[in-house]
Order: C-alpha cells, then sequence, then structure tokens
C-alpha cells in the first residue's frame, strides 16, 4: 500500500502530511460547545502517527497512511463507544437502557426507533418523545426517563 491511497471515513486532508477528524464529545458541555477535540494522522519524517490535539502520539509509527488510518479509525470507534455510555450515566440514565446520538442531540431508548430524549441544552430542557409527539419537558434526562417508565407501567383495575 503507498501513501497515496484515497483517505476514508471522513478524515479531512488539512495538508500532504496532516489528515483530521473531530472526536466524539466527551460531555453535554462539549457537545453543545463550538469546542471538540480532534484526532490527527501526521507524518513527520516519513512515519505516520495517531495523535490528539496537544498530546504524545497515541499510536504509531506507521510506515503507511493505510496502517495509520486503519488505528486511527480503530481510536474513533472506540471514543464513539465510550461516548454515548459516558454521556448516558452522568445524565443519571442507564447506558444499557439508553445511547447518545451526538448529531441529533438526543439520547435514544436502545432498540427503539421512536422513544428519545431530546436535550436543549447542557441544563435541558429534557423533552421526552415518542416519534414526533412530545410527551414532556423536564428538569433531567432521569426526570424523563422516570416519566416513561411511569407511562410503561400497568394500570391497576379498580
Amino acid at each position: 500500500m503507498t501513501d497515496t491511497s484515497p483517505i476514508q471515513h471522513a478524515f479531512d486532508r488539512l495538508d500532504e502530511n496532516t489528515y483530521w477528524h473531530p472526536l466524539p464529545s466527551q460531555s453535554l458541555a462539549e457537545a453543545f460547545s463550538d469546542e471538540a477535540a480532534s484526532l490527527f494522522l501526521t507524518r513527520t519524517d516519513g512515519q505516520w502517527w495517531v495523535t490528539r490535539e496537544n498530546r504524545a502520539p497515541d499510536a504509531g509509527p506507521f510506515d503507511s497512511l493505510d496502517d495509520c488510518l486503519v488505528a486511527g479509525n480503530a481510536f474513533l470507534s472506540a471514543a464513539w463507544e465510550r461516548q454515548s455510555s459516558q454521556l448516558a450515566s452522568a445524565a443519571g440514565l442507564d447506558p444499557a437502557i439508553w445511547g447518545w446520538i451526538d448529531d441529533e442531540k438526543v439520547f435514544a431508548k436502545i432498540g427503539s426507533d421512536t422513544t428519545k430524549i431530546a436535550v436543549g441544552g447542557v441544563r435541558g430542557p429534557f423533552i421526552l418523545r415518542e416519534g414526533e409527539d412530545e410527551i414532556e419537558t423536564c428538569d433531567s434526562a432521569r426526570a424523563a426517563d422516570e416519566v416513561l417508565e411511569a407511562r410503561s407501567q400497568p394500570i391497576p383495575c379498580i
């Protein structure tokens, strides 16, 4: 493989020695800011490295851009997996039940295409949704989850 192969998986080429991709948000504050950490594939003295901003290399050296890209994509995949459970846990949600969708700024119930908690900002509001229907606006993601739990309880017969 050669260093001239096309870069894939949304890494942007900044110059002939540097490729860039944003890292997933690691907190709600970061998700709602314009400040995102970055992952770089950089070539120094003929060797490729995977690095985050202002840090020592995370992986490398690699002889080819292709090998560095594989390592960069593995790093990104692990970061996305960590992100979802970190944000759900920080919001008081069970990460086995809820996952974060960064592009939509929502927590989505795993296994459901329609149940989501839309997040309006770092401090909310947290809006429980079923499809396009807004069920309830809450002060926390945990409160929205509790509303959902209460709605799923059977109504006792009197």
